[in-house]
């Protein structure tokens, strides 16, 4: 290690510190407790990019603004927030990486009070490379504890003499200096040995510009030579800094009187900056956001923590220069107001500046939600399908438009520019206007969205619309503003309306038919049914027709309508308030659902009142079909293809099976429509025996391995074979003069079976066993007419309880000219 002497009176006989601290090791230990200048002993932690707290002086723990537990044994990045543990490391990596001293300013905070303090670094150089550093702190304080902390490094000891002030003895004459001291550099350095440093001015001058203050001792005992021991009674600390402590407390004060009204509950943040931009105050409610404490920045420069705001850095460069601006910066996503003045001395001269920081990261979050709100509700306005428009109402009670949307401008041909500004008398007219003021009054009284039909005429051309009318209240409750939606329903109502015409036309036309019923139940006279079929079949067949022809249209328009609507609901899942109540209030989506089917309902009435009008026209003889040569078994295997969808399992029961055990058959001359009307008629029937005998709960129990089945048998009877006894017997009135061959058809079913007082009237008009609604009693009568007078056949049925059903079809193979003249 490089020896560095040291200088002492004639009492005192130079020698090196290594000789001082080997000969004299209490002097190390006198020097360490006695100082009043603080110092702290620093490892270097992962090659010089951080350092840890090891070691304190008693100085330095009667000075610290936090309790010396929280720091010893801990880096700079453990205790500070990262900022400022970024610049205190980047100061000491400069001391590690030179092996040089340095001296930095620092500011504290402790109680409300400013302490301005010199912090001078060295490196300690025992050890290659570097691992520990040794700073002393010269400030302004009142000791009131004394500890002892024991260190033996002779590096320490070495720095502690190269950095301390001139020794005096107890007449202020100095005894020793050391080779740190200014005064050591001068070339008549033993001039000043012996001298008193009180009459000295030019030895205190060069003192005081290189120390922030130095330490007298008085000595109690002669150095010697052989001396073992340097002992100090007293040690005072000379003050230096007593007028800017002055002046800055003065300025403290001023600020304290300011702020102390806000500062513990509002949340902000106050600051002071002197002119170089370094903290002199810091506290606020708003600092725990930041992660910071009161006072935990002061001491540190503005420029370092906030480089990254170049902004704020302007801002606080036009304050100094003397503006007084309020400015919005971010830092570590808290959005602040701030508010920066100049802060000047009683001649006015800036020393700095007061900055209140106010958080308004909320305000900030809420007012960036509402204008994306009032974005998003503008874009929805602009961008509805359905027109939308806005009516003010005035003190005086007029009611005039403020707001028209795109499609309102498209539906109804006016433009906005004609409407904004007017009232609705002058957009609508004397006559319709009323029907208008009459909602708002209705609106205004209730305070409730208002939902109805209004027909307004735009252009002299009728829009039917399904309105909203919504009111909107201001902050003192009154409603002021009205806000109308509308749905376009213009085609659905004339469709209604045509529809309404339709049905009435066609329950008149029922009604008379229900008579005419009435008359031909009482008198059994089937050639006056006859008759009157024919004229009611016309008179239905006219309006069924264009409300059939109608329904395809109507169902289209519907279906374009919901698909316009499922498209807002998927680029506006959340509509506004109105909209939401509206479609809760017209329950949306019962009416999409049930929609259809009511169409689909009228659709199926519409087909099956033609299948009655086509029935009746046929019992009536009023169907002059095409009289061909067909296969029987293609239209029995169409007619099966047309009720697979019955024949199939379903929920609630099983499949029902069906065996076709056809004969070699001709090709049959007949009226093939009406034939296989006829099928149809007889296999739906079979088909609802089944299904009857399947929902019985009894079946269950009765018959565990039942499978329900119908049967089709078809056979040719040759004409030998007519007057067989099996066939006389089962078609005894069938008559054959022609000699021609017999086609039969036999339709079976395992059903319950058909009872003997049914089986009576079962081909008579009208008579059904059936549910409401569920058959009309034309099926079997019409077959009946069918095969007996189309075809000169026979229908029969042969059923008991218990045992099913079978209906059984002869028909002629060739029909004569009489059967189809």
């Amino acid at each position: 290690m490089q020896e560095n002497t040291c200088h002492t009176s004639k009492s005192v006989p130079n020698i090196t510190e290594s000789e001082l601290l080997a000969n004299n090791p209490q002097i190390f230990q006198a020097i360490w407790a006695v100082m009043d200048c603080g110092i702290y002993i620093l490892d270097v932690v992962d090659a010089g990019t951080d350092f840890r707290f090891v070691g304190f002086n008693p100085a330095f723990t009667r000075m610290s603004p936090v309790a010396i537990e929280t720091l010893l044994g801990k880096t700079h990045a453990e205790i500070f927030p990262d900022k400022i543990a970024k610049i205190y490391c980047q100061r000491y990596a400069e001391c590690f990486k030179s092996g040089q001293n340095i001296r930095f300013q620092e500011q504290f905070c402790v109680d409300g009070k400013i302490t301005f303090l010199t912090v001078t670094v060295a490196p300690l150089m025992d050890k290659t490379p570097i691992q520990q550093l040794v700073a002393t702190v010269t400030y302004i304080s009142e000791p009131n504890i004394s500890k002892t902390f024991s260190l033996n490094p002779q590096s320490l000891f070495q720095f502690l003499l190269d950095n301390s002030p001139p020794i005096t003895d107890i007449k202020n004459n100095i005894q020793v200096i050391y080779p740190q001291s200014p005064i050591a550099q001068a070339d008549a350095i033993h001039t000043y040995l012996n001298s008193n440093l009180n009459s000295n001015l030019n030895l205190q001058s060069s003192l005081q510009s290189d120390l922030s203050s130095h330490l007298r001792f008085s000595l109690s005992k002669t150095i010697a030579q052989n001396s073992d021991v340097i002992s100090s009674e007293d040690i005072k600390e000379h003050q230096i800094l007593e007028k800017l402590r002055a002046e800055a407390e003065k300025a403290l004060q001023a600020t304290e009187e300011r702020l102390q009204t806000v500062i513990s509950s509002a949340p902000l943040i106050l600051y002071a900056l002197n002119c170089q931009g370094i903290f002199t105050f810091s506290d606020g409610k708003a600092l725990e956001v930041l992660g910071l404490k009161p006072g935990q920045v002061v001491g540190l420069s503005v420029y370092e923590l906030y480089q990254d705001s170049p902004d704020l850095l302007d801002s606080i460069q036009q304050v100094l220069s003397g503006q007084e601006l309020t400015c919005t910066t971010e830092s570590m996503g808290v959005t602040f107001e701030q508010h920066l003045v100049p802060q000047r001395d009683e001649s006015g001269k800036i020393i700095g500046l007061i900055g209140v920081a106010l958080d308004i990261s909320k305000r900030k979050a809420a007012e960036i939600k509402l204008q994306e709100q009032e974005e998003f509700l503008r874009t929805v306005f602009e961008g509805a399908e359905n027109p939308i428009f806005v009516v003010d109402i005035h003190d005086n009670g007029e009611v005039y438009y403020s707001a028209w949307n795109s499609s309102t401008e498209r539906v109804t041909g006016l433009k906005r520019t004609e409407v904004i500004g007017k009232t609705l008398k002058q957009v609508h007219g004397e006559s319709e206007s009323l029907a208008l003021y009459k909602r708002v009054a209705e609106c205004l009284q209730t305070g409730k969205p208002i939902l109805d039909e209004e027909c307004l005429t735009f252009n002299n051309q009728p829009l039917w619309s399904a309105i909203t009318v919504s009111p909107v209240q201001n902050n003192d409750g009154k409603i002021h503003r009205i806000v109308v939606t509308t749905l376009n329903i213009t085609q659905r109502k004339l469709i209604e309306i045509q529809l309404q015409k339709q049905t009435e036309e066609l329950q008149q036309t029922l009604t008379e038919l229900q008579h005419a019923q009435a008359q031909l139940v009482q008198s059994e006279k089937m050639s006056s049914l006859g008759q009157l079929v024919a004229g009611v079949a016309h008179e239905i067949n006219n309006p069924v027709s264009f409300i059939y022809s109608n329904l395809e249209p109507a169902a289209e328009y519907i279906k374009n309508l919901f698909n316009l609507l499922q498209l807002y609901q998927e680029y506006y899942p959340e509509p506004v308030t109105a909209v939401q109540d509206e479609i809760e209030a017209i329950d949306l989506e019962f009416i999409a659902q049930d929609l259809p089917k009511l169409l689909s309902s009228m659709k199926m009435g519409a087909n099956r009142i033609k299948q009655i009008v086509l029935s009746l026209r046929t019992f009536s003889r009023m169907d002059e079909a095409e009289y061909k040569t067909v296969n029987i078994h293609q239209g029995i295997d169409s007619t099966l293809v047309i009720l697979e969808h019955r024949l199939r399992e379903t929920s609630y029961r099983q499949q029902i099976n069906v065996i076709k055990q056809y004969g070699k058959l001709p090709e049959v001359e007949c009226y093939a429509g009406q034939l296989n009307q006829v099928f149809m008629n007889i296999l739906s029937n079979a088909i609802d025996a089944l299904e009857e005998k399947i929902t019985n709960p009894n079946i269950v129990s009765e018959e565990e391995n039942f499978i329900p089945t119908i049967w089709i048998q078809t056979q040719l009877i040759n004409p030998e074979n007519i007057n067989s006894e099996k066939i006389n017997a089962e078609h005894k009135n069938l008559q054959n003069p022609s000699n021609i061959a017999l086609i039969m058809i036999r339709i079976a079913d395992n059903g319950f079976g058909i009872p003997q007082a049914v089986q009576k009237r079962l081909f008579d008009p009208f008579y059904t066993t059936k549910a409401v609604g569920k058959g009309t009693g034309m099926g079997l009568s019409i077959s009946y007419q069918i095969i007996t007078e189309k075809h000169g056949g026979q229908l029969k049925c042969i059923s008991s309880p218990g045992k099913g059903a079978e209906f059984i079809i002869t028909i002629p193979h060739k029909q004569s000219k009489v059967t189809h003249a």
